[in-house]
């Protein structure tokens, strides 16, 4: 296997079949491999990008510092609007239209498939992952 083209701390990685790999991290680095090559989408100056989750090649989330987050359809990343400002650093979902992210001072914030809306999560700890088995049973 090829070694990443970049020299950025990577935080994140995810898989959508055994040949083909969406890779996050610092400056807001976005890397694809896709069969034998990788491939830079995406390098800033600043940001960080601290994880993926993606429900096909089509629909793919990343989340990261000040509560950004981006979203990939196929054809483009764009950033997306979660109206917080706080870290953000994990992101999982059951289906497309119900998406989580996670993050600084008990942060969740849930896509529904429009739009997405906070979550109280009951505590002002920082949560740093979440993950699930279906829509009815998620862990932060």
């Amino acid at each position: 296997m090829s070694p990443l083209p970049t020299s950025n701390d990577i935080l994140g990685i995810w898989g959508t079949s055994k040949n083909d790999f969406w890779v996050i991290g610092d400056h807001e680095t976005i890397i694809h491999r896709e069969s034998t090559s990788w491939k830079i989408i995406r390098e800033t100056i600043f940001g960080i990008f601290y994880d993926v989750w993606s429900y096909s090649p089509q629909d793919i989330y990343s989340v990261g510092m000040g509560g950004t987050i981006y979203h990939f359809n196929g054809d483009d990343w764009s950033e997306v609007s979660c109206g917080n400002f706080l870290n953000l650093y994990g992101v999982w979902g059951s289906i497309p239209i119900n998406v989580f992210s996670v993050g600084e001072n008990g942060t969740i914030v849930r896509f529904s498939g429009t739009t997405w809306q906070p979550i109280t999560s009951g505590t002002t700890n920082h949560l740093y992952g979440i993950w699930g088995t279906r829509a009815s049973y998620a862990r932060r």
